[in-house]
């Protein structure tokens, strides 16, 4: 059963405007925890922590960064042509990296809506003994 709306506003009360807080969700077996934290001196994140580490990019912040700046593509298109370019020298390829780190509980609210069979098991540090 997904998330109701309800339950959103709920896990929004405590994590958005609070110095802390956490909320307990389980998916598949898969124990997630998200932790407000200082992830640096007066910035606060929203922080995942996962049980399974195979499982971990269903839950991280994907991340894509261009290997190479526009300047440069366009200046290896222009030399060799945009075919050699994308096979042989690979000038579009871009990295993927996951991050558990959400600086905004938007952006982690559009992601974790996404996710099939997300339950929420708790909200709050002091219902965390229902965590197996």
């Amino acid at each position: 059963m997904a998330i109701t709306g309800k339950e959103w506003k709920s896990i929004e009360a405590e994590l958005k405007p609070k110095y802390t807080g956490s909320v307990f969700f389980e998916c598949n077996g898969v124990e997630v925890s998200v932790v407000k934290m200082m992830i640096k001196e007066n910035t606060l994140a929203l922080v995942i922590l996962v049980s399974d580490e195979n499982k971990v990019t269903s839950f991280y912040r994907k991340t894509e960064k261009s290997l190479h700046t526009k300047k440069e593509q366009n200046r290896v298109v222009a030399v060799v042509g945009k075919k050699v370019a994308q096979t042989k020298l690979n000038v579009f390829s871009k990295d993927i990296d996951f991050s558990p780190i959400f600086k905004t509980f938007y952006t982690f609210k559009s992601q974790y809506r996404k996710i099939e069979n997300l339950k929420l098991v708790s909200i709050g540090y002091k219902n965390q003994g229902e965590l197996k």
